[in-house]
């Protein structure tokens, strides 16, 4: 009984060994810095052309000083969600 405890301890230290390395070596989605350039983006009255910025998940308004991908968009629309995703009254359960 106590060789089969000290197998699964083993085993448990392998197991978390191998999930810690593995999330080392993976770079995070969100800490990449992207350029958007060439779109048109709606303001709320109308569609201005500008570059935007994407670091860390999040628009923001400088250009950051290291650029992990350029997207182009050549100068297509990009506006807001028309809607809220989630939902649940075309399920019927908010219907009258």
């Amino acid at each position: 009984m106590k060789r089969n405890k000290k197998g699964y301890i083993l085993l448990i230290h392998m197991i978390l060994l191998y999930i810690h390395s593995d999330w080392a070596q993976s770079p995070s989605v969100g800490s990449k810095a992207y350029e958007i350039k060439n779109g048109r983006w709606f303001d709320g009255s109308r569609f201005i052309l500008k570059t935007r910025y994407v670091k860390d998940g999040y628009f923001v308004s400088g250009k950051p000083a290291m650029i992990d991908s350029v997207i182009d968009l050549n100068n297509k629309f990009v506006v807001p969600p028309f809607s809220e995703a989630h939902t649940h009254h075309l399920e019927g359960i908010g219907a009258p």
